[in-house]
């Protein structure tokens, strides 16, 4: 439909949801028949997972757009093609980097033009991964150029999410360029690799001379060019004790030409690692998978390569004229690794489909086909619940601790992690397991809060990492969210013997956009990583804070319910209100309560007491007052519901729980299983009920012996010489 542009398609609201997937749907044909890869955004994030390995098919589509029919905006797949984005403010800086394309590309015919500079469409013949030019302009903001490649997507039709306009390619409809409905891929201007990155050096120089600082190149080929960074060459980089495992499911072939594509990738630092990676490191890779180590520690079968010579074969690998071929990549291995008994996921965080984006052996292994993945229940291997804490907290699972400020969640949460670093028995049963823990905290100070109060509870602090902010790119640290399970995997490959992660509170972490109050956005986070969790056997321990006013304590955690739903287990920590607190005596010791809120994996043990008093402690040479806490190994029985209720209605319900003693009782003496079996059909609390019994003085008694019957006696009056 030359003349026209798609976007005039689409009016801004369809009454009929059919015809508009209708719609949506032959413009995708339109697309793919032109030679593009569409696929549905929703604003200009793409919908659901697998988009990057998904069949570029009009019946995968269509099935695409039926699972997100909210996904009303359209994007393209690049990787043959290629797009540079140009995202500068000043609008002669855009200007100045457009000639500059035209210049080192070709003018290319397809052009958006957005509220920052523009994007030009190229056809590239060898796609590559992304391409980042990024610069601090003059007036201190950071501002950057993109080549999208392999594994990334460019909105092309729909509305943008922040401006409400719609996507437009401006100069369509005076017939001076195209967009992709009305312009075939192969009409683009081909481009190369090395074109891309001679056009990416020449960019950086011409930011340089527009006065922008500290400018940075990185992408494929590229990562010399400045300060070592994670190659996009496959979108997310691999740890490297995954390209380990995968090695081990790779016998070292004897045919050599198979043999010399892994190891001169391995020896010459061609794939993407989380950390930087020295030619010695390198070298130990390459000759631990050649001689068949990595085989032999996997499998214990005494396999070594026949006719291997160490020697010879760095030798010819060093003396390798072009490392730029027959080389192999992510995809090649981890296909290899499959082939040979590998069963495990391509990456173990949410972003699998970006980092294996490039990879065709990946795509063809694992392509995307609508409809269930299922196992047979026969298939799968039962194993019981792993526990940090007996019966309190499990391993490998989000667990949760919620209370009122200032009751001292944080302190337990430390005194957790002290039993954790040393291994120690846990006060009702079990034994912590001998680990390492990272706190993440937002709120207590590490030096004069948190450090002291470890030492004064006997945590071996070699153990026990701080977070302090993220790696960014710039030399900057960052804060860490939720959703970026990039970083928080990458620190569990470097320090694998963390087996609890504690994060104070959970509601300052959630990523910005992210509504914690939503059920919806709520599980779109928790969900990876818990996910990831059960695949690290980490525990995550959130503190959460409780609302004011009164209610169950499910009902007053803060946040969507949905926190509550994805944690396995959840605690509530308050108040004694049988003996609260004497602000009058600072030694005298503070008593807490810890209930279950929600278990999923286990029956209730019973709730815990735990006390609190004033202490001091030395640390680095200088005296901290600290609280000192001990938990109580007896159970108790009160549920966190009625500790919960009874902070809020304690004194008009115990009221009438004495009032109900008085009357029943009479003066006299009953059995205790028909007082509580009373008070259960009168709707009493039974901890209530108990609190009251106390108030009254009213005494216990065992008649009958040991198997006897317990009695409830009323106070008598004593009479004289008792």
């Amino acid at each position: 439909m030359p003349g026209a542009a798609a976007t005039d398609l689409f009016p801004a609201r369809q009454t009929d949801p059919e015809l508009e997937l209708l719609i949506r749907f032959a413009l995708d044909c339109g697309l793919i028949a032109n030679g593009y890869e569409p696929i549905a955004l929703n604003g200009k994030r793409p919908a659901g997972d697998g988009w990057q390995i998904r069949d570029n098919t009009p019946q995968a589509l269509a099935a695409e757009r039926r699972l997100h029919p909210n996904a009303t905006n359209t994007g393209l797949r690049t990787g043959r093609l290629s797009v540079i984005d140009i995202d500068l403010k000043d609008g002669r800086h855009a200007w100045k980097v457009r000639r500059l394309a035209a210049v080192a590309l070709g003018i290319s015919p397809l052009e958006r033009v957005g509220s920052k500079g523009c994007a030009l469409g190229y056809r590239n013949a060898s796609p590559i991964g992304k391409i980042t030019i990024v610069g601090t302009h003059p007036t201190r903001t950071v501002e950057k150029i993109e080549i999208l490649g392999q594994g990334q997507q460019v909105a092309a039709y729909g509305t943008h999410p922040d401006t409400g306009k719609p996507y437009r390619w401006p100069f369509s409809d005076c017939g001076l360029n195209g967009e992709p409905l009305t312009l075939p891929l192969a009409e683009l201007p081909e481009v190369t690799p090395e074109k891309l990155r001679d056009f990416a050096r020449r960019a950086a120089e011409l930011l340089t001379r527009l006065g922008f600082r500290d400018v940075t190149v990185t992408g494929p080929g590229l990562e010399r060019a400045s300060p070592r960074q994670p190659s996009a060459q496959a979108g997310v980089p691999i740890p490297p004790a995954m390209l380990d495992e995968w090695l081990s499911f790779i016998k070292p072939s004897e045919d050599r030409g198979e043999w010399w594509k892994i190891a001169t990738a391995i020896e010459h630092d061609q794939l993407p690692l989380t950390e930087a990676q020295s030619a010695e490191q390198c070298h130990a890779r390459q000759d631990a998978w050649s001689d068949g180590y990595l085989w032999r520690k996997r499998t214990g079968e005494d396999y070594r390569p026949a006719g291997y010579d160490p020697e010879d074969n760095l030798r010819q690998l060093g003396e390798k004229p072009n490392r730029d071929h027959d080389i192999a990549g992510l995809g090649t291995i981890y296909r290899l690794a499959v082939e040979g008994g590998y069963s495990g996921p391509p990456y173990a965080i949410p972003a699998a489909a970006e980092a294996f984006g490039a990879c065709e052996a990946v795509r063809a292994a694992k392509a995307f086909r609508p409809g269930f993945e299922t196992l047979r229940m026969s298939s799968i291997t039962a194993h019981p619940v792993e526990w940090l804490w007996p019966n309190r907290f499990p391993a490998g699972k989000l667990s949760q601790l919620v209370g009122d400020g200032g009751l001292g969640k944080t302190t337990l949460a430390l005194y957790i992690a002290a039993r954790v670093t040393r291994g120690d028995a846990w006060p009702d049963g079990g034994r912590a397991p001998a680990a390492e823990v990272l706190i993440i905290s937002s709120e207590d100070d590490p030096s004069d809060t948190l450090k002291p109060r470890l030492v004064a509870l006997g945590a071996d602090l070699d153990k026990i990492h701080y977070f302090n902010g993220t790696k960014l790119a710039s030399g900057a640290r960052g804060a860490w969210t939720l959703d970026d399970l990039t970083s928080l995997n990458g620190f569990l490959d470097e320090h694998p013997a963390v087996r609890l992660v504690i994060v104070d509170p959970v509601s300052a972490l959630f990523p910005k956009g992210c509504d914690p109050y939503n059920n919806m956005d709520v599980r779109r986070i928790l969900g990876p990583l818990c996910t990831l969790l059960a695949a690290r056997k980490v525990t995550v321990l959130a503190i959460n804070h409780l609302r004011k006013g009164s209610g169950s304590a499910a009902q007053r955690a803060i946040g969507s319910i949905g926190i509550l739903n994805q944690c396995r287990a959840t605690w509530l920590y308050s108040r004694d209100p049988d003996r609260p607190d004497d602000l009058k005596d600072p030694n005298r010791a503070e008593w807490r309560l810890l209930t279950l809120v929600k278990m999923n994996v286990t029956r209730d043990p019973g709730g815990l007491e735990i006390s609190s008093h004033a202490g001091t402690v030395e640390c680095d040479g200088q005296w901290h007052s600290v609280p000192l806490i001990e938990v109580h190994p007896e159970a108790i029985e009160t549920t966190a519901d009625e500790a919960a209720g009874e902070q809020s209605d304690e004194g008009a319900a115990l009221k009438e729980a004495m009032t109900f003693l008085r009357d029943y009782m009479a003066g006299g003496d009953h059995p205790a299983a028909n007082i509580r079996r009373e008070a259960k059909e009168g709707g009493f609390c039974w901890r209530t009920v108990e609190k009251a019994k106390a108030r009254l003085r009213i005494r216990s008694k065992r008649i009958g012996g040991v198997n006897g019957t317990w009695v409830w006696q009323w106070p008598h009056p004593q009479k004289d010489g008792e």
